[in-house]
């Protein structure tokens, strides 16, 4: 228990912030954008190896220029992609705010295809928690990998660690 919150506001909150990871990732695997901003706040802050995109259109024309209609191939249906979340490690810095690491592994058709973490800060916004500050840190990609095919046929080099 927090110095913030009683026990079974914590349970709630920590269910809250569960779920809006899952809803996240389990939205990204199959490319559907709409819910995966269900994850996000209106005003919400996303950095990726990609660069940085502030406010729900940034952050969504990401999404969309990665998994949806604006990718370089979206002819082809989005190739199998899974991500797995490990260690996640939540703390509060008050009744409305909460910080958390995450680590993922993203499995593919080529196997284990890139790891990282997620280094979020949430915020409760009604009877939700939501991300507000998201940066997505890819720590690792196998070659060949999806990740590392993205990255080429966009012409950039992923930062890594």
């Amino acid at each position: 228990m927090t110095q913030f919150l009683n026990a079974a506001d914590e349970a709630i909150a920590r269910t809250q912030i569960a779920y809006t990871m899952a809803l996240y990732n389990a939205h990204v695997d199959i490319g559907a954008i709409d819910r995966i901003m269900e994850a996000f706040d209106r005003d919400a802050y996303l950095r990726t190896s990609g660069g940085d995109h502030t406010g729900f259109a940034a952050i969504r024309g990401f999404y969309d220029g990665v998994l949806g209609t604006g990718r370089m191939d979206p002819d082809k249906p989005l190739p199998l992609i899974r991500h797995n979340l490990t260690t996640h490690f939540v703390e509060f810095n008050s009744a409305e705010e909460a910080t958390g690491r995450t680590y993922f592994t993203v499995t593919s058709a080529h196997g284990i295809d890139h790891t990282g973490v997620y280094t979020d800060v949430f915020a409760k916004k009604g009877d939700r928690w939501l991300i507000v500050r998201r940066i997505i840190t890819v720590e690792y990609y196998a070659s060949p990998s999806w990740f590392e095919e993205r990255r080429l046929r966009a012409g950039t080099t992923p930062k890594l660690g």
